[in-house]
């Protein structure tokens, strides 16, 4: 239920509270209170022809998870722990050698702002550093502080440092094997490294596999929820034109919650749908919007039409239901702690106040369409084909085979730890 409240209702029904710059109680929802465009009300049935919509079948994808999988995903946790064995049989710096080092610039005794790092890596010789900074490295031994002067170029890139002459003082703490050593997968090293969490390989590889099986699940989930989305939709039509005044009421609610953030940042909109949308022109950018809408609107009205042909009302049971479920979303168990742990960086302080923020009419829209899905998953024949055989498509577009898997999370790489050093400051660098 969680992930299709993600996937659904986050999507279709217009609660954004987090995107209401803070206590500002006028990015409710509300347009009357920013433009002269009123609020339209309408019965849905009047512009929707329904059809068949408790008679569809969709074929799905059920995604899987395999031993190879599996292995993959722990040899990726392996390999962002991937570290530089250190070289103890010299100790002399040459050129081409991998070392770590730390440094920092002075002038007049001070160290100079924005030339100083710690454990930073650097292969002598790649011209990674200001010229002659590198070269000055030749012949250091490890361990032992080297002090030489480097002169910055007249066109370099920061102004303050352009032609002025730095006293380095650097310190070679290791001269490192190029080529990265990936540890050995034992429960030592585990428990090491996750002690908190597990303390052997079994556990660790456990728990990838039920990582992996969430998103599996996940996943399987979503295209089916897609696909029950379209299968839907394709058996309504509008009668002709949206209800009259709607396009317009919902057209001046975005651009007046566009101007609301434009205006919280300092930009005038043109600048912040230029700056943050990447837009050249208000037009291109208004033509987007009414773009979006035609789409948004079309199915706003099928979901409302079929929630009027089936007469469903909410009660304040089932509100309270929902912003339980709204709050388990953000982490928490009950909507009491929702309210403390984010009302006040939020705007409100309870449930009454909350309800005012995002709307009522937006949070009865968001049950009932959450409402919606539920049951439409129960009117639909619905076949899960298992993930290695392909859905082929027909001429018409219904599905008879497979549909290509979505990419795993990219947030999932955030699991491992990042091993890698931290970048040497740019002022020293080229």
């Amino acid at each position: 239920m969680k992930k299709k409240f993600l996937c659904l209702v986050m999507a279709v029904a217009a609660i954004s509270m987090f995107a209401a710059c803070g206590n500002n109680s006028d990015a409710s929802g509300d347009a009357s209170e920013t433009t002269e465009v009123q609020k339209v009300e309408y019965s849905a049935l009047d512009y929707v022809n329904l059809g068949d919509y408790k008679n569809i079948s969709i074929e799905t994808t059920q995604y899987t998870v395999t031993d190879a999988e599996v292995d993959e995903y722990v040899q990726d946790i392996l390999e962002s722990y991937a570290y530089h064995e250190e070289i103890t049989d010299r100790t002399v710096v040459e050129d081409g050698d991998y070392i770590k080092l730390d440094y920092a610039g002075y002038q007049d005794g001070e160290e100079v702002d924005n030339t100083a790092a710690t454990d930073q890596t650097l292969t002598v010789g790649s011209n990674t550093m200001v010229d002659g900074f590198e070269d000055a490295l030749i012949g250091a031994t490890v361990g032992e502080e080297v002090t030489f002067d480097v002169t910055f170029a007249e066109d370099y890139w920061s102004e303050d440092m352009a032609g002025q002459t730095v006293t380095f003082k650097a310190t070679v703490t290791a001269i490192l094997e190029e080529e990265e050593t990936i540890p050995e997968l034992t429960d030592e090293w585990v428990a090491e490294n996750f002690e908190e969490y597990y303390t052997t390989v079994e556990e660790l590889v456990a728990d990838v596999r039920l990582y992996l099986e969430d998103e599996a699940a996940y996943n399987t989930e979503q295209e089916m929820l897609a696909k029950l989305e379209i299968a839907i939709y394709d058996t309504c039509s509008l009668k002709g034109d949206f209800p009259e005044g709607l396009f317009e009421y919902e057209k001046a609610k975005l651009l007046a919650e566009d101007e609301e953030m434009a205006e919280s940042y300092g930009y005038e909109l043109e600048d912040f749908v230029s700056m943050y949308y990447g837009y050249s022109t208000l037009e291109e950018y208004e033509a987007d919007v009414e773009a979006y809408l035609e789409e948004y609107l079309t199915y706003k009205l099928y979901r409302e039409a079929i929630i009027e042909q089936e007469g469903w009302e909410l009660t304040d049971e089932d509100i309270d239901a929902f912003l339980v479920q709204y709050a388990e979303y953000y982490g928490y168990e009950t909507f009491d702690e929702f309210v403390e742990g984010l009302g006040e960086a939020n705007g409100f302080t309870d449930k009454e106040s909350f309800i005012e923020l995002v709307g009522e009419d937006e949070l009865r829209s968001a049950a009932l369409t959450l409402r919606l899905w539920d049951e439409a998953e129960q009117w639909a024949t619905i076949t899960y084909v298992p993930e290695e055989e392909e859905i082929v498509e027909d001429a018409s577009g219904d599905a008879s085979g497979d549909a290509s898997a979505e990419d795993a999370d990219e947030d999932s790489d955030e699991d491992a730890d990042d091993a890698s050093e931290e970048d040497a400051d740019e002022d020293t660098e080229e």
